[in-house]
């Protein structure tokens, strides 16, 4: 069986078959529909890697780990990313992302086990949903309590 399904086509193959069977206008529709999907592809891969570079090149060099970019976990990060980023229609979420995935190379974030899962979630939040988390992440904690029916900082 296994033999079998490596001669397979892929899913997207049937999908494009199917489109193009369609009588009379299925070749053109199937031609715009996908050929439009490749371009929306890599220009959010390009305007992610864009992200990246801008991001790496604003920090300081003994802050990047060059190792990690050589590792399969890199790979890793970048294959959900590109998976993530692939059809995303907003370009603030696209560039987010890509920001995320260069923090996970820097030094402080390199080691950390849970890097790749904040990369998963935040590819489920929108831009503002973002922007807002970031905004919220650098907020110093401050101790309050309540004495005499006021609040004290």
């Amino acid at each position: 069986m296994t033999d079998i399904a490596r001669h397979l086509p892929e899913g997207i193959t049937w999908v494009r078959a199917a489109v193009s069977s369609i009588p009379a206008v299925g070749g053109a529709l199937e031609h715009l529909i996908f050929d439009k999907a490749d371009a929306i592809c890599v220009k959010n891969i390009e305007a992610a890697l864009a992200a990246i570079k801008q991001q790496i090149e604003s920090v300081e060099d003994e802050t990047i780990d060059k190792e990690w970019f050589q590792s399969e976990e890199a790979l890793a990060a970048f294959k959900m990313m590109s998976d993530k980023i692939s059809y995303e229609p907003d370009p603030a979420k696209v560039e987010a992302i890509g920001r995320v995935v260069s923090a996970c190379g820097n030094k402080q974030h390199s080691k950390d086990p849970h890097k790749l899962s904040v990369v998963e979630h935040l590819s489920r939040l929108s831009a503002t949903q973002i922007k807002l988390l970031s905004i919220v992440s650098e907020i110093e904690p401050k101790e309050r309590t309540i004495e005499m029916g006021g609040l004290n900082q």
